[in-house]
């Protein structure tokens, strides 16, 4: 099914779009009521830059002929924020809400073996970042180390480099480069702040590409994984205020393993618990610099 350019477009722009605003002064501030994590930007906030490399795992369970697996840069745009937290003063929260530019291909350091199908693949999407950490100074905005996860969406343009064997699965992969692809993607990792201004970066992502996106059933899917997540949100704030120290690990491992179960789960079925059809899959382990002005 070919979307609508002209809806895709507002759609993708209104969305983007939608994750840049209400950004205010860029500073660090104790921590804030709970609220400010629902809303699109806090009040205070540092424009944030980030640039990755990795290499991803490229799969699609319904193709029997293997996907090369491709390098991978990405750019990440936005606002971060690290407040200090009113129970532990060791204790940081962490959010960073950006738009983002990715760059799959072979052409970035990767080679493919015989028989294996290239690929390029462009894509952009928003992606909201969260967790807590430890403070390594007296100042929030110093060192520290800070676990999050992160989730959002994104939107692709496929291009398969070679001959696919099997007619059929030629008719899928092909459906895949009519138009822009919608997807999602979920993110965990350690974000390591040597100096204010700089951070190194260690992640895991599984991003996922729908042939075709049923609004319905990807609207009960995403509400499913937003009220699980809500509730591992709200154990760890519990978990925070009781024991901060156990805070940060403890949120990383919750939410990270909620998300890789729930992708694996749509590994076969793209909105799960529908019965829908498998979509291409991608799991990129990337390293990066990430700068906070």
């Amino acid at each position: 099914m070919k979307p609508d350019t002209k809806t895709t477009t507002l759609f993708v722009v209104v969305t983007l779009l939608g994750t840049l605003t209400a950004a205010g002064p860029a500073q660090a501030q104790n921590y804030y009521d709970d609220w400010e994590d629902y809303v699109p930007f806090p009040f205070h906030a540092q424009p944030t830059i980030s640039v990755s490399y990795g290499l991803t795992n490229t799969s699609l369970k319904e193709v029997s002929q293997p996907l090369a697996d491709p390098g991978f840069i990405q750019a990440k745009l936005g606002y971060a924020r690290t407040s200090t937290f009113d129970y532990s003063s060791g204790i940081l929260k962490h959010s960073f809400k950006h738009i983002s530019v990715s760059y799959f291909s072979q052409k970035l350091g990767s080679s493919a073996e015989a028989g294996e199908i290239r690929s390029d693949i462009w894509r952009v999407g928003g992606t909201y970042e969260s967790g807590y950490g430890y403070g390594l100074s007296s100042s929030p905005s110093g060192a520290a180390i800070l676990l999050y996860h992160g989730s959002g969406w994104n939107w692709s343009d496929m291009t398969f480099k070679d001959p696919i064997g099997d007619p059929g699965e030629e008719s899928l992969l092909r459906t895949y480069e009519d138009g822009i692809r919608f997807g999602s993607n979920v993110e965990a990792g350690v974000r390591i702040r040597l100096l204010p201004l700089l951070a190194a970066d260690a992640a895991f992502e599984r991003s996922i590409i729908f042939r075709r996106h049923l609004f319905w059933k990807w609207g009960g899917s995403a509400l499913l994984e937003g009220g699980l997540q809500w509730l591992v949100d709200s154990f760890v704030r519990k978990i925070a205020r009781s024991t901060p120290e156990a805070a940060p690990i403890v949120n990383l491992l919750l939410k990270g393993g909620l998300s890789y179960g729930l992708y694996e789960a749509r590994r076969n079925n793209m909105n799960w618990p529908f019965s829908t059809e498998p979509p291409i899959v991608e799991d990129t382990f990337k390293f990066g610099l990430t700068f906070m002005f």
